[in-house]
């Protein structure tokens, strides 16, 4: 007689798959959990234990893919998933619940907890009025002790308080070189961000908070001095994010320090040179891309028209220090793809009047220039000695000053990269940056409008971030971010707390108006 053969319907397929899938996503973030060093936070107390390692005073079972496998509750702690704060971060698609207990515990939803409730959602996976919760959530069978003792943790989730927050204010700190040769520019810097803030704090709280900024000196000039400054502080009066510094490079140490900390890093003043560079809240194109941009202008500017024969005679002048050399290659890459051709590529140098010269003889009409503002302007103004007008490339933030000085205007033909093309000059967003900018009395623009950029994107993570401020919660609130928009700067959107940038634009400069408009090419009949 043939032995019965059992057959599994579509829907029991579905689920034994279903099933199979969540045991293994949960024991891949097990895994996880399992090589992390110690407790959630430090804590020595059963319930801390409890939550941070799933080690009770007696064994805890964790019932996993909504109860149908059970699996040692050490596998599955309640902070591998809700964290240290309680807050819980989006992993493999699922947002756990904020179980901080001012939230459990508040009818917003129509899903109040008690204590006795919470038991049951503990241990029968049960929500406050008797709905089952999702699979995703293990039930756990324990000691009443140990969960009488998890249930006093939780109360305590919320009263941590995180770095640099009390129930007045908002500790926010801005590294900046007050000392050395920028001291004067970052001093301009500190006031406009303290107009800022002023601003914000006149405009609203948050949760009751005001936003309290400190500045964190340090001396540009001084090979890691801004790591030693960063260090100091959070050694004794940790802030609760950094907004707006500059005077280091993207790869300093001190990017790297403040990541590994976990400390969000909000909008300095200064491009990555990458694209992949994750180090920071970066609001600029990063370098590479910007040079490319330029390449692109550069080529279709002197595209053959009525009266231009031949391909585009270019050359490029950088400085040796990162960002230069960075946006020199990026150049010469896009010129190679593009297949137009660098007739000179050399190190700016003290040469510069021969320098020019030559370039005037080869009848260069292009000119790159990567570097400091000061070796970009004497060589415009080496060019027009010579009666020399080329059509002279760079970035804003290191040629941004030219706005500011009318000699210059008539001597060249200037498109700078940017990431400001394409604003409306009459929004709300440009109005409250001119009001502001205008206490200060102009200078360093590139730098100031970054720096409200910055200003306008903590005010907007604050506020989404809620009552319960912690840094995993601000950066998951800058994730959550789309179409973000100042008024100044195209629209950003983030993405696991990095910029998913704007576009870098190509201005010129009006020689008549005196300042940047979008470079827009003449259409040849």
């Amino acid at each position: 007689m043939p032995r019965p053969v059992s057959v599994l319907t579509a829907a029991s397929w579905g689920a034994a798959l279903l099933t199979a899938l969540l045991v293994m996503a949960l024991l891949g973030c097990a895994a996880v959990a399992a090589r992390a060093e110690g407790g959630v936070d430090g804590s020595d107390s059963i319930g801390a234990r409890i939550y941070a390692k799933g080690l009770g005073s007696a064994p805890i079972v964790a019932r996993v893919a909504g109860g149908v496998v059970e699996m040692p509750g050490r596998l599955f702690p309640c902070g591998n998933c809700h964290k240290a704060d309680g807050l819980g971060v989006v992993e493999g698609g699922l947002k756990p619940r904020d179980i901080t207990w001012p939230t459990l515990t508040e009818a917003a939803g129509g899903r109040m907890y008690d204590e006795a409730s919470l038991r049951g959602a503990i241990r029968d996976g049960v929500d406050a009025h008797g709905l089952p919760l999702g699979a995703a959530m293990p039930r756990y069978r324990m000691d009443e002790t140990d969960l009488t003792a998890t249930i006093a943790y939780l109360h305590t989730l919320d009263q941590a308080g995180a770095p640099g927050v009390t129930g007045a204010d908002v500790r926010v700190a801005a590294l900046l070189p007050l000392h050395g040769r920028l001291g004067e520019t970052a001093r301009l810097v500190e006031r406009f961000l303290n107009l800022a803030v002023l601003d914000i704090n006149t405009r609203r709280r948050f949760d009751g908070r005001r936003i309290t900024l400190v500045s964190v000196p340090f001396d540009a000039d001084v090979p890691g001095d801004a790591l030693r400054a960063a260090k100091a502080v959070q050694a004794t009066q940790p802030p609760f994010c950094f907004v707006g510094g500059f005077g280091f490079a993207p790869d300093d140490p001190v990017q790297g320090f403040l990541a590994g900390a976990g400390v969000p890093n909000l909008a300095p003043l200064v491009a990555p040179y990458r694209s992949e560079d994750r180090s920071a809240i970066w609001i600029e194109p990063s370098v590479a891309d910007q040079a490319r941009a330029l390449v692109q202008a550069a080529v279709d500017a002197r595209a053959p028209g009525p009266s231009v024969a031949g391909p585009v005679r270019l050359a490029l002048v950088s400085n040796s220090d990162t960002a230069s050399q960075v946006a020199a290659q990026a150049t010469r890459d896009e010129i190679g793809r593009l297949g137009a051709t660098l007739l000179f590529d050399q190190l700016a140098s003290a040469l510069l009047r021969g320098l020019v010269g030559r370039l005037h003889r080869a009848k260069i009409e292009a000119v790159f220039v990567f570097g400091p503002y000061d070796d970009a302007a004497a060589f415009v103004v080496e060019a027009a000695r010579q009666q020399w007008h080329p059509l002279l490339l760079g970035r804003w933030q290191e040629l941004g000053a030219i706005e500011q000085d009318p000699a210059l205007h008539h001597s060249a033909e200037f498109l700078l990269v940017t990431s400001y093309g394409g604003v409306e000059p009459r929004s709300r967003g440009a109005y409250d940056f001119r009001r502001v900018a205008g206490e200060l009395g102009g200078g360093h623009p590139e730098l100031l409008r970054d720096a409200y950029v910055g200003a306008k994107l903590l005010e907007a993570a604050l506020a989404a971030t809620g009552r319960h401020l912690t840094q995993p919660g601000l950066f998951a609130s800058i994730a959550g971010l789309r179409g973000f928009a100042t008024g100044i700067m195209p629209p950003l959107s983030f993405e696991a707390g990095a910029s998913r940038r704007p576009a870098a634009s190509v201005m010129r400069l009006d020689p008549d108006r005196g300042r940047l408009v979008p470079f827009v090419l003449e259409s040849h009949p």
